[in-house]
C-alpha cells in the first residue's frame, strides 16, 4: 500500500504527458464525417447517430458550453484529448494490477515434498514482482498504447470511442478487481466491488455498445474463476439492478426526441424507432455482408496492423504472448479472447472505420506489458533497472515521432474550408442536393446550427433520403414548409420502400423509379421559389428538365440556359497539410470543379484564356488529374 500513492503519482504524469502530445495536434475544426453531425447533437443536446450515445452526449453537451476556447468544436475536440489522457491514467492502473495481482509466473504452488527437495538442492521459487519494474513496465505499455496510431487519433477529434477507451480500461480494471478480492479479500468489498463493476458496465453501454465485444472474454475469466454453480449465477443476478440503472440513461433518447430538437437522428421517440435506433438496425445490411468483405478487411487489418505500435511493439507483444503461454494461460486466453471478438466483429463489418480495432489495441498492449515485464528481469539492481528505463523511454519516444506525422492534425482545416467555400457560394435561401455526406453535409450541421453559418441554405443529402422518412420531417422542423405539397410523393415512396422489404424482391428497379421521381418532383417545386444546386455527384436523371451549369464548387439548376454567366467563386482555404484518404476526397472535388468552370468558360462563353488558367488551377490542387490535362492538350494549351 506505500507504494500505492506513487504509483498513482506516475500514472497522472503519464496521462500529462500524453495530454501535452494530444494537445500539440490537436484538430482545431471539424474532420470528416461523424464530427460535425456528433459536435451539434452535443452542443444542442439532441440526438446522435445510432445508437445514440446518450451519456457521452450528456458530458459533451455540458464540456461544449464551458468558456474555453474559441469554437465549441475545439472545446469538445479537447474534451476527447482530456476523456483519452484519462484512459491513459486508467491503463497504466490496470497493468500495474495485472502484474501485481496476475503475474505471468507460475501460480501452482509445488507439493510440500518437491518444494523441499528443490530448496535442499538450492533452487528457490521467484522472488515476488518488483514494485519498480512493475511500475516501468506498466508505465511503458501505457504510453505506447497512448502514443498507437489509432488511439491517439481518438484523441484529437470529436468522436464517440474516446469515452469507449476510458471504460474499456476502467471496467476490466473493475471486474479484475471484483475476482481478486472475491478470492482473497472480505466479503463485503468483494460485493462492492462487484457492484461497482456492474454500474460502470451499465454506464459502458450507454455509451457505446462495442462493450458488447468483452463479453466472450469476461464470461471466460469469470466461469473459469467461479465455476458454474449456484453461487457464480447468483452473483450475477445481484448485479442486474445496478446495471440496469446506469443502462436507463437511453431513456434520454426518447424524451429528447419526443422535444423534437433540430438535431434528431432517427427521431426514437416512439418505441419502434427507439429500438431500432439503440439496437444500429440502421447499419444491420453492413453486418456479415459476405466472406470477401470479411478477408479483404482482414488482409488490410494485418497489413496495418504493425504501424500501430511503429513495429517495434509487436515484438514486444510477441515476447508478452510466449511468456504468458508459458506462464499464465488464462490471461493469455483472455486477453487472446478480447482481440478475436473485437477483429471478428470488425472484419465483417463493411464499413472501414479503424476505431473498430480499439478492444485488439488494447489486448496487443496487454502482450505488450508481459513482454516488458519479462525483458526487465534481466535488469539487475537499481542501475540495471535505470538502463531499462531509458531504454523504454527510447522506445516510447521513437514509437511517438514514428506516428507524429501520420496523426497530426493541428494544421487540418480541409473540411471547414470545403464546406463554408461549397455553402459561400450559393444565393440566398437556396436549395442544395448533395451525396457528399462524409465532408459536406454531415460536418455542415455543425457550422449551420452551431455557429449559423448560412443555416438559411436547405442542406438535403439524397442519400439519407432514400429511407429515412424522420429525415424528411427532420428538414421541416430546420426549414418549416419546406417540403409543402411533397407530402404525397414522399409517403408513396415510402410504401413503395416498405413492400420492396417486405416482397423480399432482388429486383429494386420499381423503388428506384419511384425515388427518382420523388427527387424531380421535390426539385421542381423547390426550384419555383428557391435557387437550387447540386453537387457534382447528382445523378442525371434527377435533374431531367434542368439546365445544368458550374456555379463555384456546385452545378445551378435553370430552368433555361443562362446568359453571361459566371461559373468561378472566389474559393478561400488555407494549406491542405496531410495526405489522407479524406483530404484526397476533397481536393478531387475542388479540382472537378474548377475543371468544369474552365470548360464552361472556354466552350460557352468562348472565353478560352479564363478557361484554361481556371483548369490550370485545377492542376494546383489535383496535379495528377488526366481529365485537366487532356483538356488543356484539347484547348491547345500546356
Amino acid at each position: 500500500m506505500k507504494s500505492l500513492p506513487r504509483a498513482n503519482w506516475l500514472g497522472l504524469g503519464l496521462a500529462l504527458a500524453a495530454f501535452a502530445a494530444y494537445w500539440a495536434t490537436l484538430a482545431p475544426a471539424v474532420q470528416p464525417e461523424d464530427s460535425g453531425e456528433i459536435a451539434a447533437s452535443l452542443y444542442m443536446l439532441g440526438v446522435v447517430h445510432p445508437s445514440g450515445y446518450p451519456l457521452f452526449t450528456l458530458l459533451g453537451g455540458a464540456f461544449s458550453h464551458l468558456p474555453l476556447g474559441v469554437t465549441v468544436i475545439w472545446r469538445l475536440n479537447l474534451f476527447v484529448a482530456l476523456l483519452c489522457a484519462a484512459a491513459v491514467f486508467l491503463f497504466y492502473r490496470l497493468f500495474l494490477f495485472l502484474l501485481a495481482e496476475h503475474p505471468a509466473e507460475a501460480s501452482k504452488p509445488l507439493p510440500a515434498a518437491q518444494g523441499k527437495a528443490r530448496r535442499q538442492k538450492g533452487v528457490h521459487p521467484p522472488p515476488p514482482a518488483e514494485p519498480l519494474r512493475n511500475q516501468l513496465a506498466a508505465a511503458t505499455a501505457a504510453l505506447l498504447l497512448a502514443f498507437s496510431r489509432t488511439f491517439w487519433s481518438e484523441a484529437l477529434s470529436l468522436e464517440v470511442y474516446a469515452f469507449h477507451l476510458v471504460f474499456l480500461a476502467g471496467v476490466t480494471l473493475l471486474f479484475l478487481r471484483s475476482l481478486g478480492l472475491h478470492a482473497r479479500g472480505p466479503s463485503g468489498a468483494a460485493h462492492r466491488a462487484w457492484i461497482l463493476f456492474a454500474f460502470s458496465l451499465g454506464l459502458s453501454f450507454s455509451n457505446h455498445m462495442m462493450t458488447v465485444l468483452l463479453a466472450p472474454a469476461f464470461l471466460y475469466l469469470y466461469f473459469s474463476t467461479h465455476g458454474a454453480g449456484r453461487v457464480a449465477w447468483a452473483k450475477i443476478g445481484g448485479a442486474v439492478l445496478p446495471f440496469l440503472a446506469s443502462l436507463s440513461l437511453y431513456l434520454y433518447l426518447p424524451l429528447r426526441a419526443a422535444q423534437k430538437p433540430l438535431m434528431n437522428w432517427g427521431d426514437p421517440s416512439s418505441a419502434g424507432n427507439f429500438w431500432r435506433h439503440v439496437t444500429t438496425e440502421q447499419y444491420r445490411y453492413k453486418m456479415f455482408s459476405s466472406p470477401d468483405v470479411a478477408f479483404r478487411k482482414l488482409g488490410d487489418f494485418l497489413s496495418q496492423f504493425p504501424q500501430q505500435f511503429a513495429y517495434v511493439g509487436l515484438a514486444l507483444a510477441a515476447v508478452g504472448v510466449w511468456t504468458l503461454l508459458r506462464r499464465n494461460r488464462r490471461m493469455l486466453v483472455f486477453s487472446t479472447l478480447v482481440f478475436i471478438g473485437c477483429v471478428l466483429y470488425a472484419v465483417n463489418y463493411d464499413f472501414d472505420d479503424p476505431n473498430f480495432y480499439l478492444n485488439a489495441y488494447a489486448a496487443t498492449a496487454v502482450w505488450m506489458l508481459y513482454g516488458l515485464r519479462a525483458t526487465l528481469e534481466a535488469a539487475r539492481g537499481r542501475r540495471g533497472i535505470a538502463f531499462a528505463g531509458i531504454l523504454c523511454g527510447a522506445l516510447v519516444l521513437f514509437s511517438a515521432g514514428i506516428n507524429y506525422r501520420a496523426v497530426d492534425q493541428s494544421d487540418d482545416y480541409a473540411v471547414e474550408d470545403y464546406v463554408k467555400n461549397t455553402l459561400e457560394g450559393l444565393a440566398p435561401n437556396a436549395v442544395l442536393f448533395t451525396g457528399q455526406s462524409r465532408n459536406l453535409s454531415l460536418p455542415a450541421d455543425y457550422y449551420q446550427w452551431v455557429e449559423k453559418f448560412r443555416p438559411d441554405v436547405v442542406l438535403l443529402d439524397y442519400k439519407m433520403m432514400t429511407g429515412s422518412f424522420w429525415y424528411y420531417e427532420l428538414i421541416e422542423r430546420r426549414h418549416p414548409h419546406f417540403f409543402a405539397g411533397s407530402r404525397p410523393e414522399i409517403e408513396a415512396y415510402f410504401r413503395s420502400a416498405r413492400a420492396f422489404r417486405e416482397s423480399g424482391d432482388p429486383d429494386a428497379g420499381p423503388l428506384l423509379l419511384q425515388f427518382m421521381r420523388l427527387m424531380q418532383g421535390i426539385l421542381a417545386r423547390a426550384s419555383q421559389a428557391r435557387p437550387v444546386y447540386a453537387t457534382f455527384d447528382i445523378q442525371p436523371e434527377y435533374m431531367e428538365g434542368f439546365h445544368a451549369v458550374p456555379s463555384g464548387l456546385v452545378i445551378r439548376l435553370l430552368p433555361a440556359p443562362p446568359s453571361n454567366w459566371d461559373p468561378a467563386s472566389r474559393l478561400v482555404y488555407r494549406p491542405f497539410t496531410r495526405a489522407t484518404p479524406d483530404i484526397e476526397e476533397i481536393r478531387g472535388y475542388y479540382a472537378n470543379a474548377l475543371l468544369n468552370q474552365g470548360i464552361y468558360m472556354a466552350l460557352a462563353r468562348h472565353d478560352t484564356a479564363r478557361g484554361t488558367g481556371l483548369i490550370r488551377e485545377a492542376l494546383v490542387f489535383k496535379p495528377e488529374f488526366p481529365p485537366a490535362t487532356d483538356w488543356l492538350r484539347n484547348l491547345g494549351a500546356r
